[in-house]
């Protein structure tokens, strides 16, 4: 019996309701973006990803179709090389992501490589025009997300589209 009393009075004692403190009040009108590092701010760096854009809104099928519908460019990001995982191995890239659309489907998997190479050459020859060049790290997607190509340079004749041919 005295146990349970014990109990009971430890218990009410102990089990209040903690106290919070009250948040300040959010500041109105405009706040920075939550990350300011992946947005592009530099104005050469914004006029050449207008000039990708551009390129790669162009490309259509004979139909007219768009062979992508989604042109996604990320601030400048360091990739690791493939010979290496050091600092020393890293390079800064643009990164452009690509998502294929009606037109793509319509392209024979030759066509396709040659759109990719073409593609990936367009955007390496537009920031080499930069004060600082950089170069483009391109990868293709389908709409569902699944990546087909992934590109940091080119490289002699290999194959740069996986995983496309039945689509």
């Amino acid at each position: 019996m005295k146990r349970t009393l014990a109990f009971l009075v430890l218990g009410l004692i102990g089990c209040g309701m903690p106290q919070t403190e009250k948040l300040p009040p959010m500041p109105e009108g405009n706040l920075a973006p939550a990350y300011p590092r992946s947005d592009i701010t530099d104005p050469a760096l914004v006029d050449v990803s207008k000039q990708i854009q551009s390129y790669i809104n162009g490309r259509k099928s004979a139909a007219g179709d768009s062979f992508f519908s989604k042109t996604e460019i990320l601030a400048p990001a360091k990739i690791v090389l493939p010979y290496g995982v050091g600092v020393f191995q890293q390079e800064l890239r643009l990164p452009v992501i690509l998502t294929t659309n009606k037109g793509w489907r319509t392209l024979k998997q030759e066509e396709k490589e040659l759109e990719v190479k073409s593609a990936f050459q367009q955007m390496l020859t537009i920031l080499q025009k930069m004060k600082t060049p950089l170069k483009p790290s391109l990868t293709i997607q389908t709409p569902q997300g699944l990546e087909i190509s992934w590109i940091n340079e080119l490289n002699g004749s290999g194959k740069l589209v996986f995983g496309d041919e039945d689509s």
